[in-house]
C-alpha cells in the first residue's frame, strides 16, 4: 500500500502539479477531533496515544531513518513517524475502505515539518474541488508528486455539529460545502451534511476512552449532473450538544479533511 519516499530517488515531479511550501500548518485540530477539545485541552491523552504508538504501534515502514508506525482501533489509528528515536509527528487516522479518483492541482509542503506533510489540492471525481491533509505524505511523497491522478480514501473529523436550520428557499435535499473561511487554508470546512448512517462507538484505547459517532455524510448530491460525494466522519461527543443523531438528520458545521492514497 504504502511506498516510503527515499531520500536518495531522484522524484519527477509532474509538471501539471505545482509544488509550493508554506511554514504554516498544524494537525492539533485532528486531536480536538478526535479527543475532543476539553480532554485534548486539559489531559495529555495526545502525547500518551503518540508514546504508545511508539512503544506498541506496528512499524509499517522504517526507511532512511524515518521510522513510521501506527497504533491500530476499531475505527481508527494513531499514526506516527520517528527519527533516531525522536518523534516528529503524530495523528490520528479515522478508517474508511470509500476512495474516490482524485486530480492533484496543487501539492503545500510544510518546510517546518521537513516537508514530510503537505496539504493537497485538486478535483474529485473531476466534478468538485477539495483539499485534503495528506496523512501518508511521509509514506508516499514521491508518488504524490509523480501522479496526477490518484484514486485517494478521504476522512473527516467533525470540529463542529448541529441540526441544519434551513432558511426560506433551500430545498428539502439541499447538502454542501465550501472552505472555512478562517481555517480552509488548513483543509477545514463549513458543511450541510445529510447523515447516510451512523453508529455510536465507544473505544478504549491504552486506558483512554474516546465516544462518539462514525457516520457517513452526503456533501454533494446533484440527480441532474450525477454528482454525488460522501464523506466518512467522527464527531467527538463532546464536541457537540446534540445526544442523538440519525439517519437523515442534516447537520451544519466544520471539519478537518484527511486523506491518503488508496
Amino acid at each position: 500500500m504504502f511506498n516510503l519516499f527515499r531520500k536518495k530517488s531522484k522524484t519527477h515531479i509532474n509538471s501539471k502539479i505545482r509544488i509550493e511550501k508554506t511554514t504554516d500548518g498544524l494537525v492539533g485540530d485532528f486531536w480536538n477531533g478526535y479527543l475532543g477539545f476539553e480532554e485534548h485541552g486539559s489531559n495529555s491523552f495526545a502525547q500518551e496515544l503518540t508514546a504508545c504508538t511508539m512503544e506498541y504501534g506496528h512499524i509499517i515502514s522504517s526507511d532512511a531513518s524515518i521510522i513510521v508506525s501506527r497504533l491500530d482501533g476499531s475505527y481508527s489509528s494513531i499514526f506516527m513517524y520517528s527519527k533516531n528515536e525522536s518523534i516528529l509527528s503524530a495523528y490520528p487516522i479515522l478508517k474508511s475502505k470509500n476512495s474516490i479518483s482524485f486530480q492533484t492541482i496543487k501539492i503545500i509542503e510544510w518546510e517546518h515539518m521537513k516537508n514530510l506533510e503537505a496539504q493537497i489540492e485538486g478535483r474529485g471525481e473531476n466534478k468538485f474541488g477539495i483539499s485534503f491533509f495528506a496523512d501518508d505524505y511521509v509514506l508516499n511523497k514521491r508518488t504524490y508528486q509523480e501522479n496526477e491522478n490518484l484514486r485517494v480514501v478521504l476522512t473527516g473529523f467533525v470540529i463542529t455539529a448541529e441540526i441544519f436550520q434551513p432558511s426560506e428557499g433551500f430545498a428539502d435535499n439541499f447538502v454542501a460545502y465550501m472552505p472555512n473561511s478562517e481555517y480552509g487554508k488548513y483543509s477545514v470546512m463549513d458543511y450541510v451534511g445529510e447523515v447516510k448512517n451512523v453508529s455510536f462507538v465507544n473505544e478504549d484505547i491504552y486506558g483512554i476512552n474516546i465516544e462518539g459517532y462514525v457516520m457517513t455524510l452526503i456533501l454533494v448530491r446533484s440527480e441532474e449532473e450525477n454528482i454525488y460525494f460522501e464523506l466518512d466522519v467522527f464527531l467527538n461527543k463532546n464536541n457537540t450538544e446534540l445526544n442523538d443523531i440519525k439517519v437523515g438528520d442534516k447537520l451544519s458545521g466544520m471539519i478537518k479533511l484527511s486523506g491518503r492514497i488508496e
